[in-house]
């Protein structure tokens, strides 16, 4: 297998192999070292709020424990709420976090204790399990083409590497294994779902006792399960920072993902397809003006009172419809899991399509936007 940058391998194919499980979970680095951003390195967060829309039908909350604690001494924050080891179920996902932490700072940079937003939020292990790519959760999709909007026009602030590779398996012959009807593709399913049962009963692996399972990386888990006529598409990154160009900065210490796919499988095949992606030291922070070289008003502290109940309703406003706003958010590891991941659902080449396509209409015939996808 390769795994050296920009490359393509056919041979040397060997899903049946083994991969002793990775190290524990390192801790996260502190690696924010863009000229832009020095001012990060003194802020470290712990822990997420979950997707609000992610809810809306269907849906356990489980927490093993909570605690609330107010501003003292020790702790400038005017409110710490900490959820340990939270479960999120709903009909087309799942999110599980070691612990979750919120933080709220009363009038921040009044009292001086922070020059960011009201909140910082941190996810500390997020695993993010989506069952179909086509049943993607409506806020996974606005941060990801938030994500790739970015890495478009964005400006690109650093990245130290990148690798990508392409296995090919020996029996690969670029149209996938044909099925003469849907019969023997829901026995051939049938019977490898009893398998996977059979071996979970047999090894004594309940529900409970899945997050506990051996970690393995997006490469060793794609591996792992792979076929002789899959294809594995790897790539990974390594300190790629990047500024939307309005006030935000996405930072990733490390990523790595890798899609397994029998490429022109149809779709009752669909289960051949996954995709996995680990990333490390994970942060989304909104910059304040003096770092971005804006030269602000300033005013008095009693002015600043004065004119808060007129400027409350716009506070209270993005507060409702976009809470994303007024909070940073760290996730010092997470894991994102698709068990079912289609071709046609990949977000970075239909949003680059769609995004180069509003900038030419945009730049040529000055229509400000293209019909939104139904």
């Amino acid at each position: 297998m390769a795994d050296a940058g920009n490359n393509t391998q056919v041979g040397d194919w060997r899903p049946e192999m083994s991969f002793a499980p990775s190290s524990p979970i390192p801790p996260a680095r502190s690696s924010v070292r863009s000229p832009q951003s020095d001012y990060l390195r003194s802020h470290t967060l712990t822990s997420p709020t979950p997707f609000p829309s992610l809810f809306m039908e269907e849906s356990d909350l489980v927490a093993d424990s909570h605690s609330m604690t107010f501003k003292h001494e020790a702790s400038p924050r005017f409110f710490t709420l900490t959820l340990t080891r939270p479960h999120f179920t709903t009909p087309l996902c799942t999110v599980t976090v070691d612990a979750l932490t919120v933080r709220l700072s009363l009038f921040p940079t009044l009292t001086r204790v922070s020059a960011g937003p009201w909140a910082d939020v941190t996810l500390d292990v997020l695993r993010l399990r989506i069952f179909s790519s086509s049943r993607t959760p409506a806020d996974v999709k606005k941060l990801r083409e938030a994500l790739v909007s970015t890495v478009f026009f964005g400006q690109i602030l650093r990245v130290d590497a990148f690798k990508m590779s392409v296995v090919f398996g020996p029996d690969f012959s670029g149209r996938g294994k044909e099925l003469k009807d849907s019969s023997d593709s829901g026995e051939h399913a049938d019977s490898e779902s009893a398998d996977k049962v059979g071996e979970a009963e047999a090894n004594g692996v309940s529900d409970e006792e899945e997050e506990d399972a051996p970690y393995y990386s997006p490469f060793e888990s794609s591996f792992r399960s792979a076929r002789p006529d899959d294809l594995l598409i790897l790539a990974s990154t390594e300190q790629f920072h990047t500024h939307d160009r309005k006030g935000r900065i996405y930072m990733f210490g490390s990523a790595s993902g890798c899609l397994r796919r029998t490429w022109g499988a149809p779709d009752v095949e669909g289960q051949r397809g996954s995709y996995h992606m680990e990333a490390v030291d994970c942060q989304w922070r909104l910059l304040p003006p003096f770092v971005l070289g804006e030269q602000g008003g300033h005013s008095s502290i009693l002015w600043y009172f004065l004119s808060l109940p007129f400027s409350m309703p716009a506070h209270l406003y993005t507060l409702i419809h976009y809470p994303l706003r007024l909070i940073d958010l760290s996730v010092p590891h997470a894991f994102i899991q698709f068990d079912d991941f289609r071709i046609r659902d990949v977000e970075l080449v239909t949003q680059g399509f769609e995004a180069l396509s509003k900038h030419w209409m945009r730049e040529t015939h000055g229509v400000s936007g293209l019909p939104a996808r139904g």
